[in-house]
Formats: structure tokens, sequence, C-alpha cells
């Protein structure tokens, strides 16, 4: 494997709802609230376990840090969470 392809491999990575709590600092319960109003990445299924990839949490947090300059910049109804998952949705498709 070379070294692209190693690094590549290292930051993506499936993590489970321990690791997304411990790396955000939230509740499980308000990261599964977050999800159905649309404002944090949903999970995908493996078998019975629920696993976010880090690239996609990654993303969010960066579209939420950007979501919140905004805000703070013009004013609440400027931006959100809920727009910080479309941030974090458009910055995917841009990096697709």
């Amino acid at each position: 494997m070379n070294a692209s392809a190693s690094t590549a491999a290292s930051e993506l990575a499936l993590l489970p709802i321990k690791a997304v709590r411990a790396k955000r600092g939230i509740s499980e319960a308000t990261i599964y609230r977050m999800i159905q109003r649309g404002a944090f990445p949903k999970p995908y299924k493996v078998g019975t376990r629920s696993v976010w990839l880090t690239t996609e949490l990654d993303t969010w947090i960066h579209g939420a840090g950007l979501a919140a300059k905004c805000g703070a910049k013009h004013g609440a109804k400027c931006c959100g969470m809920k727009k910080a998952a479309e941030i974090s949705g458009f910055l995917l498709d841009l990096a697709e």
C-alpha cells in the first residue's frame, strides 16, 4: 500500500456511537434528535450497528463551524444547525 492510500485509509473509518459521542461531546439521545431534525449526518447500518464515516462527521463539524460564524455575522435566523447540515452536504458534493 502506498503512502497516499495509507493516508486515505486512515482518514476513512467507521465510528460507532460511543466514538461519535466522544468526538462531538454530546449525548446519544441528542445525536438521534439532531438526526431526526436533519441537523446531523445519518448513520450507516452495518448489521445491527449504526456507524458514521469519519469523513462525513469531519465535514459536518467543519460546516457547523461555518454556520456558527455566519450566524454570528448575520444573526441567528441566517444559519443554525440545519444550515450546517446543508453546508455539509454541499461540501460532500463538492468533494465528489
